[in-house]
């Protein structure tokens, strides 16, 4: 399992036990250090995960499962993630996220610099990819000014 954004690991302490092998990668080396000290993970890497999706390419590991829980806030354009996320996957695995969204078309960029993605604008970054889109539903992953951030989470699969 590949846990994109892992941050301090609070996604992978919730998969851990259901899997094997769990990788992590997060562009923060503090948020990498406490990931560590969990000892959750089997290989933690600091870099951006476009960069290193793309290297994981050439080394040619596949995955089971693919999550990105509330780091695609921080991309504008899914496509490419969307793209080495199907390309990582074995033939019936998933990738699980989440984005913020948003009641118009496209992409909004927030006062927060975080980016919001319509419903639609979801939906065709999977389909572009060439992935099968299970699942996708209304949510809210945090708040914010004890406000629900209204979000999207995702399950897409490699057919």
């Amino acid at each position: 399992m590949l846990d994109l954004g892992c941050g301090t690991g609070l996604a992978g302490a919730a998969i851990r036990p259901a899997c094997d092998w769990l990788v992590g990668v997060d562009l923060s080396p503090a948020m990498i250090a406490k990931a560590r000290q969990k000892g959750l993970y089997d290989r933690l890497e600091t870099a951006e995960i476009g960069a290193f999706m793309a290297a994981e390419l050439d080394a040619a590991p596949r995955y089971h499962l693919i999550l990105a829980t509330d780091v695609l806030l921080y991309v504008g354009d899914l496509a490419p993630i969307m793209t080495q996320a199907a390309s990582l996957l074995y033939a019936g695995a998933l990738f699980g996220f989440t984005v913020e969204t948003h009641a118009g078309e496209g992409i909004a960029l927030g006062e927060k610099l975080r980016y919001a993605h319509s419903e639609a604008n979801v939906r065709e970054a999977v389909v572009a990819a060439g992935l099968l889109l299970h699942a996708l539903e209304h949510a809210s992953t945090r708040d914010e000014g004890r406000a629900p951030v209204p979000s999207l989470v995702a399950i897409a699969g490699r057919v």
